[in-house]
């Protein structure tokens, strides 16, 4: 097993909750994560589904030859244009920083660790760190690390789903229409080739764990 980080720190979280504080509109997100250093001085092609790669890094996704990017801000829905619209269920900007492989739910009486190997490592750039002997157990441990983070910044979350061990916890800071989660569980875009653990603002009404996040 092995666990991929993004060393975040309380200034990260500090940013994903100026994004939760709104106003959710598409002009202040993009406004915001321009001024965060999370998108280029042109507006952010806001294309649903596919992960945003964070400036200051070679390469494009998928570009072999120039090599991994670094982060991935992966987006959902755009935010409304007008204030007084109310935003997509899925109208998210999320930001994964723990990358678990293999998920638990894979491992049967079959698996050799000596054998399998993480074919999408190499997608991620030096920006992570690898703990190539690290499980489960580190994987919760970031997950309550980061949780200290935001309540030292914005109190108790106001809801939780799953407790520790769980291979899905979620722990929400409701902010009004927006609520800034931090989540374990599937890692979509991989196909669920990882577990992850991601900081994500969405709006407070879809923010609860179901089976389709």
């Amino acid at each position: 097993m092995s666990v991929k980080l993004l060393p975040i720190d309380a200034g990260w979280v500090r940013r994903m909750a100026v994004l939760a504080d709104g106003p959710w509109t598409r002009e202040v997100v993009e406004s915001a994560l321009r001024a965060h250093g999370w998108a280029g001085p042109d507006p952010v092609v806001w294309d649903p589904g596919e992960p945003h790669h964070l400036p200051g890094e070679a390469g494009e996704a998928g570009d072999e030859e120039e090599g991994p990017t670094g982060w991935k801000l992966e987006l959902g829905e755009p935010p409304p244009a007008d204030p007084g619209e109310a935003p997509e269920p899925h109208s998210f900007v999320a930001l994964p920083f723990a990358l678990l492989w293999p998920p638990p739910g894979l491992l049967d009486d079959d698996w050799d660790d000596e054998e399998e190997e993480d074919d999408l490592d190499e997608d991620y750039s030096a920006a992570w760190a690898r703990r190539p002997e690290a499980g489960p157990e580190e994987f919760h441990a970031e997950f309550d690390r980061v949780g200290t983070l935001v309540r030292e910044l914005l109190g108790p979350p106001t809801r939780t789903f799953g407790v520790p061990g769980d291979e899905v916890r979620r722990e929400i800071w409701d902010r009004g229409p927006m609520a800034l989660v931090l989540a374990m569980d599937d890692d979509v875009p991989t196909y669920s080739h990882y577990d992850r653990i991601a900081l994500t603002v969405r709006p407070s009404s879809s923010a609860g764990w179901t089976e389709e996040g």
